[in-house]
């Protein structure tokens, strides 16, 4: 997570236990929250970071029938697609739950939806192969994004005010990864190839926070939660071009492997506004 998330995730929750005190002196009993059980309704705005591992993958040389002719090309190719990608963006969206507090403890269920809208690439234009004759160039990418994302998580928390809640949370995230590659060359076989793979990912998700009362109804909340999809691929070839590719069968040249896969974990900050029926 970069550290100007951590210092503005730090400074709001920081901003939460300063206030109980204070707010206790200027709050009424009327206004007080009488208990933290019921269920509620809510919106948050945040920052995402997500941190991707993306890997192609252009197979094994097979002498006199691979396509890409040398294992120097094959390296070269999983070299230009393969990385680490460090992405943010803003994220916001809706959720619900509800909460029974026993003394000075909360038990709750959490549901929310919002925006997650990551992506990133790897690629070259016009890179020159080590190894062909006569001498060529090829392009490629590869590319993962997201759209959306679901969580559903329990939360564990613990009220050292009556109108302060400091919590764990954890439980599923759901997003659908996309994940795809391209490629072509100059070469006489005008190689082409590529593919693309989109998968709705169940991971999980863990976290914590804070959440201050206002009322007996309205309250601000400040979290962060850490979240883990694993991996997805897509798997395909790349293979002489169409006007060519008989005359590359003629020869024994067979298409080769082309795949790339997408790691993705990501961290976000969000504060959030509650209101508790």
């Amino acid at each position: 997570m970069h550290s100007g998330g951590v210092l503005a995730a730090a400074a709001a929750l920081t901003i939460l236990c300063l206030q109980p005190a204070e707010a206790a002196d200027r709050t009424s009993p009327a206004t007080q929250p009488a208990t933290w059980t019921g269920s509620y309704i809510g919106a948050f705005l945040g920052r995402a970071w997500g941190d991707v591992d993306l890997r192609t993958d252009a197979g094994a040389f097979i002498p006199n029938t691979s396509y890409f002719t040398a294992p120097e090309n094959i390296a070269s190719i999983n070299r230009n697609g393969s990385g680490s990608l460090s992405l943010d963006e803003v994220v916001g969206g809706v959720q619900i739950g509800t909460s029974l507090q026993s003394g000075q403890f909360v038990f709750g269920l959490e549901a929310d939806f919002g925006s997650f809208s990551i992506g990133g690439a790897k690629g070259v234009t016009g890179f020159t192969y080590p190894v062909f004759v006569p001498p060529a160039d090829y392009t490629m990418r590869a590319s993962m994004s997201t759209d959306w994302l679901v969580t559903g998580r329990a939360r564990l928390g613990w009220t050292p005010q009556p109108n302060l809640l400091l919590y764990a949370t954890g439980g599923i995230a759901v997003t659908n990864l996309r994940v795809s590659n391209t490629f072509s060359d100059t070469a006489t076989s005008q190689g082409v190839g590529g593919s693309s793979a989109s998968e709705t990912t169940v991971g999980w998700t863990l976290g914590a926070g804070g959440e201050l009362a206002l009322s007996r109804n309205w309250s601000v909340k400040a979290e962060y939660l850490y979240l883990d999809f694993g991996s997805v691929t897509t798997k395909g070839s790349a293979f002489c071009g169409p006007a060519v590719a008989a005359i590359c069968t003629g020869l024994g040249f067979v298409p080769s492997p082309y795949t790339s896969s997408a790691d993705l974990s990501a961290h976000i900050a969000r504060v959030g506004l509650n209101y508790k029926f």
